[in-house]
């Protein structure tokens, strides 16, 4: 039997450069099919056409389905089938359909063919193969006239079956596109909640102008719309209820896709729509929010939630308060909602607070985030993180004695330690990292310390991402140093890896971490 390559990455599809995947008449396309299947009810999903790929492209041996993942083909219904149908490439997708009749004789809009048993895994999405059921679909992400009505009636029963069949949440965080890490906070749920990299995929299919507004209700989530929300063409279901003044609009003109509403009463609030996601623990929702005219700069905002076990408003289900400075310029406010209320709870509804009082302002919203926070507190281990420059050997980890440490011994200049990847955190301008630093021996009880940053659009660290240098006096003690990272208008931004300087000088001293921890300023 052929090795199963699924956990290689290959390209998509539409990366194809073989003549085979491009045009063919429709005529050639029909007859290829006619020539090599008879065109068989599928077993599996009785609208299609059992169409089977090359039997080597059958891979066998794969987890649980967890998503159903939407591509498109670059190309056309009948060449792409006999494409895949041959044996001199490794691709292959479980389903495919059709987009446009372009004569009487090519297939019709809507055509479903299977190519790979759903007992197997198809091979056209990395790292994500082995966990997901996938439909390609006729056309090309920069043409918005291959997505045709039928196309979409067609796909969305076959992706409802299936999310039924597998247990597939019909939400957007399990029926993705191939583009789907380019959906912000989508990598950082996905993280914490899948069974695979969520970021092996660097595709852009089926593209902007794949209507996944459309496409989901077809789908019938049963008017689920779960975040994370970007309001890129609409209001994602989000409304305005009290204190908020006509409605909740929509723009793009102007602006990077925002939802607005104008207070008029105290306690303004909008609300999103029906939800159904898990709550994880060390979780925060970031709010990315313009305050537009009023009379004060000084405002204030609370999250707040319900769930299928307590389905009502009040303030054990919300996060603090959080007050800001902001007026006619964008702000991104992180609001710590984990409590045992939302932790491992099934969270039904979101609602924003505004302003209290009324200050006469119009709220302008680019996104609304949850996502699981970066924070470490090395209770069974040193968590991923590392140690260069001048520590000497490495960072260890210790609970004998300890609370449980990571620890370097410091043997040169420039000491540090670096975390983990971080999966696309969106930093927040009220964020801070506390860091409990034990400073063992060394001869001087004066230290200075540093944190630096990298982010997903400049992946490694400059100086310009990073905090100003914290001077602090501790010798064979415990202190807790914070560091105010959101007043860096760089960490605004996706932060993919932190940093931790310690002396620039060697004093000796070995180097102890309770945790290192990022909080948000109320």
């Amino acid at each position: 039997m052929k090795q199963n390559p699924m956990n290689q990455n290959v390209r998509e599809l539409s990366d194809d450069a073989s003549p085979l995947f491009g045009k063919v008449s429709i005529a050639t396309g029909v007859a290829l099919l006619a020539g090599i299947v008879s065109t068989q009810a599928s077993a599996d999903y009785g609208p299609a056409i059992w169409r089977p790929t090359c039997a080597s492209h059958q891979y066998t041996g794969y987890n649980a389905r967890q998503v159903y993942v939407i591509h498109d083909m670059e190309g056309y219904y009948a060449s792409t089938i006999s494409y895949l149908q041959g044996c001199n490439n490794s691709v292959s997708v479980h389903y495919c359909v059709n987009g446009v009749q372009d004569a009487g004789s090519d297939m019709p809009a809507g055509e479903v063919t299977q190519m790979v048993i759903d007992a197997n895994s198809a091979w056209t999405a990395g790292c994500w193969n082995r966990y997901a059921e996938q439909t390609e679909h006729e056309g090309f992400a920069s043409n918005p006239a291959w997505f045709t009505e039928a196309m979409y009636q067609s796909s969305a029963a076959l992706t409802a079956s299936k999310a039924s069949k597998y247990g597939i949440a019909k939400d957007r965080n399990h029926i993705i596109g191939h583009n789907q890490k380019t959906v912000a906070g989508w990598s950082s749920w996905a993280a914490a909640n899948l069974s695979f990299d969520p970021n092996c995929n660097s595709h852009t299919d089926p593209g902007a102008y794949w209507d996944w507004n459309h496409y989901m209700a077809l789908v019938g989530g049963g008017g689920v719309v779960n975040p994370p929300y970007f309001f890129n063409s609409n209001t994602q279901g989000w409304t305005a209820a009290s204190g908020i003044c006509c409605g909740l609009g929509w723009s793009g003109t102007g602006w990077p896709g925002v939802i607005f509403g104008d207070q008029n009463g105290t306690d303004a609030y909008i609300m999103s729509p029906a939800t159904s996601f898990g709550g994880q623990a060390s979780e925060s929702v970031s709010v990315n929010v313009y305050p537009q005219f009023g009379n004060t700069s000084s405002h204030d905002m609370q999250m707040f939630f319900t769930t299928t076990a307590e389905n009502f408003w009040d303030t054990a289900k919300s996060s603090a308060t959080y007050h800001y400075i902001a007026s006619n310029n964008w702000t991104r406010i992180n609001m710590n909602v984990s409590n045992t209320k939302w932790a491992g709870q099934t969270i039904n509804k979101l609602r924003l607070d505004f302003d209290g009082a009324n200050h006469g302002n119009r709220w302008i919203v680019n996104d609304i985030v949850p996502q699981v926070v970066p924070r470490y507190y090395f209770g069974a281990s040193a968590e991923g993180w590392s140690a260069g420059g001048g520590i000497c050997c490495g960072a260890g980890w210790s609970g004998t004695g300890w609370p449980g440490v990571i620890y370097g011994d410091q043997g040169g200049a420039d000491g540090y330690f670096v975390s983990p990847n971080i999966n696309n955190y969106l930093g927040g301008n009220n964020d801070v990292i506390y860091v409990k630093v034990y400073p063992q021996g060394g001869n001087t009880a004066n230290h200075d310390m540093k944190i630096y940053w990298r982010t997903a659009s400049e992946n490694f660290y400059t100086e310009a991402k990073s905090t100003a240098t914290v001077n602090y006096t501790m010798q064979n003690g415990w202190i807790q140093v914070p560091f105010a990272v959101g007043a860096n208008p760089n960490w605004i931004n996706f932060i993919t890896g932190i940093r931790v300087d310690v002396d620039g000088v060697n004093h000796g001293n070995r180097w102890l971490f309770d945790f290192i921890i990022i909080d948000h300023l109320q």
